[in-house]
């Protein structure tokens, strides 16, 4: 009796040396997480990692002007690409233009193909489920576009009518806000750019085009101020703001500082100044 009592005494010991052993071990030990008043987190090494490559992956809708397109000669150009390298250069850094699918724009940012969507960006609910955000640094309108011509005024014009916009745009998000006019449409036709959208509007193809008013003001119109109009109701206001990855927050807060100082410095609104005429920062 007296050994099968030990026998399970030492089966015990034995028990309770691999529990200790197993729970004893420190998440932090490996570098890789650490303890938290919430828990195990993952260390966020995203600023120290973006200074040791020495550069940030910017992606982009390399077809949206003024805030991020190619010039004729094949140079990509713009509004946000300016301020990003008045960014990096507050940090003695470089930024690396990487031009993605727009419609696939927030995988391409967290399997980190790109460090941050930097290309007009609207801060959306949706969005804000899959990314974090900047500080907005400038907002826009979501307007309807017409040709200066044509008989449509009102939203309710737009009943039986052809709109265009592009494709995973906020311009999309902005339109489901009133499916009752969205439904009213005799189609929506969704474009891989705002350009093409644009295009076909000159060429008949679509009745009107919903698009940022950034956009609008700052490219179409510029370049033709007499060939469209720009109906005085819209679907609201938006803001534009970096996205980044939700772990990245020492990256956030890095854009967040050089962007401030920007401003407070006048470097920011000089480059506002080069591509609108005015200061449109917030």
């Amino acid at each position: 009796m007296k050994k099968i009592w030990l026998l399970l005494a030492i089966m015990l010991m034995a028990f309770a040396l691999v529990a200790t052993g197993c729970g004893a071990e420190d998440p932090a030990d490996n570098g890789e997480t650490g303890n938290t008043e919430e828990g195990n987190t993952a260390a966020d090494t995203s600023w120290d990692d973006i200074v040791a490559k020495g550069y940030f992956i910017l992606g982009l809708d390399d077809a949206f002007p003024p805030m991020g397109f190619r010039d004729e000669n094949n140079e990509i150009v713009g509004f946000d690409i300016d301020l990003a390298n008045a960014v990096a250069e507050y940090y003695g850094i470089e930024v690396k233009l990487q031009p993605v699918d727009w419609s696939t724009v927030e995988m391409s940012l967290n399997t980190n193909e790109i460090d941050c969507i930097w290309n007009g960006l609207s801060v959306t609910e949706d969005r804000a489920k899959v990314m974090d955000f900047t500080d907005p640094y400038v907002a826009s309108t979501q307007i309807i576009v017409t040709k200066a011509d044509s008989d449509i005024n009102t939203k309710a014009d737009l009943a039986g009518k052809i709109v265009g916009t592009q494709m995973a745009s906020s311009s999309i998000s902005a339109l489901e806000t009133e499916p009752e006019v969205m439904d009213s449409f005799g189609e929506l036709k969704e474009y891989d750019t705002f350009v093409n959208a644009m295009m076909d509007l000159d060429n008949d193809r679509v009745d009107a085009v919903v698009i940022d008013s950034i956009v609008f003001y700052g490219d179409f119109n510029v370049k033709n101020p007499t060939a469209y109009k720009a109906l005085e109701e819209n679907f609201g206001e938006e803001l534009y703001a970096i996205g980044v990855r939700q772990a990245d927050d020492t990256f956030t807060d890095k854009l967040n500082e050089a962007i401030k100082a920007l401003k407070e410095s006048g470097k920011a609104a000089e480059i506002s100044e080069k591509w609108f005429g005015e200061d449109i920062l917030l």
